[in-house]
Parts: C-alpha cells; sequence; structure tokens
C-alpha cells in the first residue's frame, strides 16, 4: 500500500502503540506511519529537580532546571528545545492553541549561588526597598517580586519563547494546576486559568509605621482560582474551589465541557473531588476510594476522568483510579506490567487513546516512559 494510505490508517487508529508495532510491515508502512507518529505533539518536560553530582550547590545532589526537553514521537527520542528564562520545580505548565507551552509559578533561582525560594521581596508603602531585610531568605532580590510564567511557541520543530519571565499579580504559586481555558483561541495568545496551589502566608510585626518585618513565613493552600490572560498578564479571580488544595489531579471534562479536580495534600481535600461546570459552578463528586497526592490526571473520550499514580499512605502507588462521570463512581485499577520500584510520575500527554508518562523509579537513578 502507498505510503498515504499508511498516514491515513495511523490516523484512524489513534493509538501510538499500535502504530509503533506496525513500523516494521513495509518501507512505505514505516514512511507512512512515520510521518503520522512525526506530526504528533509528543511530551514536553520543563524545568524541575534534576540530579547533580556538584557539592557547590544548595541542597545537593539535586538542584533546580531551565532544560526544556519534547519527546519526539518518531524517531523516539529526547529533542532539546529552547530554555526556560529561569530554572523552575513545583511549577505548573499546559499546553495553549496547541503550539505554546506556558509554564506558571513554581520555585525559582535567578542566580547561581542562591537558594531555591518563592522569590518575592517586601517594600514598604513608599516604594523603597525594606531595609535589613536583604538576607532573609523571603527577601533576597531587589525589586517588587512576584511569581512570573512564561510562554514558549513550536511552530515547524522551532521552538521559540513569545512570553520570558513575566511577573504575575500573586506572591506564590506552586503545586496547583494550570489549564487552558475553553475558547481561548480567540485571544492572540491565549488564556489559562490557575487552580489553587500554596501561596505565602507570614506573620508579621511592625518594626516602622509603614513596614513589617515578616515572622515565620509559610506556604498555605488556597483554593483561589485565576483567569490569567496571556497577552495581558492580567488575572481576574473567578469562582473559587470548595476545598483549598495543592499538590492535586486536575484535567478539563472531555464531554459536557467544565473541569474536575481531586485529591490534594491537605487532609480534608485528599480523597475529595469537585467538578466546575461549563456554567462555572462548582459541585460535588464522589470520594475516592483511597487519598491521593500529587498525581496526575487526564479526561478520557469514553468520559471517564482517570487519576494516575500518586502518593498513597506514604508511598508512590502504581495504580490508577477511573471516575466514571455518567454514573459518578470511582474504580481502582493496577498496572499489572508496574510491579517493580514504585515510580514518581513528573509529566504526562495524552496522545490519542494513549496517555505518556514521564516516570522517576523511586531510589534509583533514571527515569523512564510509561505508555498507558
Amino acid at each position: 500500500m502507498p505510503c498515504d494510505v499508511w498516514f491515513e490508517i495511523a490516523k484512524q487508529l489513534d493509538d501510538f502503540v499500535q502504530s509503533y508495532q506496525m513500523l516494521c510491515i513495509s518501507s512505505e508502512a514505516q514512511i507512512g506511519i512515520g510521518n503520522y507518529l512525526r506530526q504528533l505533539p509528543g511530551l514536553i518536560v520543563t524545568g524541575g529537580w534534576v540530579q547533580t553530582t556538584s557539592v557547590t550547590i544548595p541542597y545537593a545532589p539535586y538542584m533546580l532546571s531551565n532544560e526544556v526537553w519534547r519527546l519526539s514521537l518518531y524517531p523516539l527520542a529526547w529533542v532539546r528545545m529552547v530554555d526556560l528564562a529561569m530554572p523552575r520545580a513545583g511549577h505548573s505548565s499546559c499546553v495553549v492553541q496547541q503550539d505554546k507551552v506556558v509554564s506558571v509559578g513554581g520555585r525559582t533561582v535567578r542566580f547561581p549561588d542562591e537558594h531555591p525560594f518563592f522569590s518575592f521581596t517586601l517594600w514598604n508603602t513608599q516604594g523603597r526597598p525594606a531595609s535589613g531585610l536583604m538576607n532573609h531568605p523571603c527577601a533576597t532580590h531587589p525589586g517588587p517580586d512576584r511569581a512570573s510564567f512564561e510562554v514558549m511557541q513550536y511552530v515547524n520543530g522551532i521552538a521559540t519563547t513569545i512570553k520570558t519571565d513575566t511577573p504575575l499579580e500573586i506572591y506564590v504559586f506552586t503545586d496547583g494546576a494550570v489549564l487552558e481555558v475553553a475558547g481561548s483561541g480567540t485571544t492572540s495568545q491565549g488564556s489559562v486559568e490557575l487552580f489553587g496551589g500554596l501561596d505565602r502566608e507570614y506573620l508579621a510585626y511592625p518594626t516602622e509605621p509603614d513596614m513589617m518585618i515578616p515572622m515565620n513565613p509559610i506556604l498555605q493552600a488556597t483554593n483561589r482560582v485565576l483567569h490569567l490572560d496571556l497577552a495581558s498578564a492580567v488575572c481576574t479571580q473567578q469562582p473559587p474551589m470548595p476545598l483549598a488544595r495543592s499538590g492535586f489531579a486536575a484535567d478539563t471534562v472531555q464531554h459536557g465541557g467544565g473541569i474536575v479536580i481531586a485529591g490534594g495534600r491537605q487532609l480534608v481535600s485528599r480523597r475529595t473531588s469537585s467538578r466546575l461546570s461549563a456554567a462555572g459552578v462548582w459541585g460535588p463528586l464522589t470520594e475516592m476510594n483511597t487519598m491521593r497526592l500529587n498525581p496526575i490526571a487526564h479526561s478520557m473520550d469514553n468520559d471517564d476522568f482517570l487519576v494516575i499514580g500518586g502518593v498513597v499512605s506514604g508511598v508512590n502507588h502504581n495504580t490508577f483510579l477511573s471516575l466514571d462521570l455518567t454514573n459518578n463512581e470511582w474504580v481502582t485499577r493496577e498496572f499489572e506490567s508496574h510491579n517493580g520500584p514504585q515510580r514518581f510520575y513528573a509529566a504526562s500527554a495524552k496522545i490519542g487513546r494513549c496517555i505518556i508518562v514521564a516516570a522517576v523509579k523511586i531510589l534509583q537513578n533514571y527515569a523512564e516512559l510509561d505508555v498507558y
């Protein structure tokens, strides 16, 4: 069969694994199916904690990274893309308008010898830097620092930065979720919504009438939802989540619109789940059978909502929960092929009927790809 027929067959299958299995049928199949796989979006991993052997970097053997890597599906290989403007970890990323990747918040480092704090600077009401605070971990940078975001565009195999280290109107955003807003293709650069996560709160006492010195800075989970227009960097408050959450699963519902969130680090939210309707109203869903911390989530074409992996009772689990949104019922399933070391799921992408996950093997010095 000619190459274009094999291209259409792979397109109709919409299955990354089956397409790869057919590559060896003939040279025409290899070309046609290869062309199909080559135009798929693949998986993009931005920043994060990486291993290092350096003893001069704080928190060795790990350091923050600004590297961005894309998994090309044909040939199957990791390709280095343009770096983030600054190293980030604990940030949230999503695809916008099919050709852009936005990364928001997280722990950041601006200087090589700096500890990875959630950077912000305390200023007094006259707009002058608060003197005597520059050695405080929460006041390490001059200027009115805020959480920031950046946007990368990927077109015809070339990645370019179109928005670099742009400050937000909030101090900290980490361990939350970022999802593209439905219909954001009508705006110039698209828009996203920020869900929950950690923000800074601290007790303070005045040393001067116009100055506050932080005591015991802490990070507090929020139920905040913000609409972020990527072109203007303006944040607009949206109806808040029913519970404060960080380290939770979230994704857009394929059918019927809206968003589902589940699990999280906070005790009151570890088993709960909620749905934001297309009309902007939050409603409860049935509780999960097990609590989940730091899982990943994907909404499937059959209206199931999958929660993959996550920490359960201090252990990274090789299981996933499937929520039937029609019947509002959770089902737990095991990954039969994953009876080895526990995995921490770092990044994922839904491609057709498959989910590709970059998984780090706990207590081992390498990562690998899982395909479901």
